[in-house]
């Protein structure tokens, strides 16, 4: 298969082998604690998402006295919804259909977070044109260390028959204000 890109330097992801493994990628962005809006967004090509357990998006911020983790996931292998964590190592479906991303085919993803001191809130998510408000909020974890730092990650998570499979992102941007 040639590979697909959209700017030209699409990065490819693979992931296979274990069953309920991960493959995870992220970039340390910077610090800056005046930050308090951000704006993920992104290109994905699936290979093979029917043997996909999830796909992960998350942005994390150090700030102040606390540590804000928007992580956010596609759940294919079970509820076909946006979960968000609730910063306490849950998952929680926000009732946002999520379906299948389709294969071989570029999708465009854009999610949308907002914190304000000691909160973290999931504003809204956007796949293929079609924008959904998420609108949950939850406690930040406290902070022990004070390190300033923010970055993005994108996470594929395996099934227990893990199949291997490929991910391709391209155009990954934050932008924050």
């Amino acid at each position: 298969m040639q590979t697909p890109s959209l700017s030209g330097s699409a990065a490819k992801y693979s992931v296979g082998g274990t069953p309920w493994g991960a493959a995870l990628w992220w970039k340390a962005v910077g610090g800056d604690d005046s930050v308090h809006n951000f704006v993920y967004e992104l290109d994905f090509y699936f290979e093979n998402p029917g043997v996909s357990q999830a796909v992960e998006f998350d942005v994390n911020q150090n700030a102040g006295s606390f540590r804000y983790i928007f992580a956010t996931e596609c759940d294919l292998g079970n509820t076909h919804t946006w979960r968000v964590a609730d910063n306490t190592a849950h998952w929680i479906s926000t009732g946002i259909s999520c379906p299948t991303p389709r294969a071989q085919s570029w999708n465009h993803l854009t999610w949308e977070f907002q914190r304000t001191d000691g909160v973290l809130n999931y504003v809204a998510v956007t796949l293929n044109g079609a924008r959904s408000k998420v609108d949950r909020s939850f406690p930040a974890n406290a902070l022990a260390d004070g390190y300033k730092y923010f970055d993005v990650a994108f996470q594929m998570d395996l099934d227990g028959t893990p199949d291997n499979y490929s991910v391709w992102l391209d155009n990954v941007s934050l932008t924050y204000w």
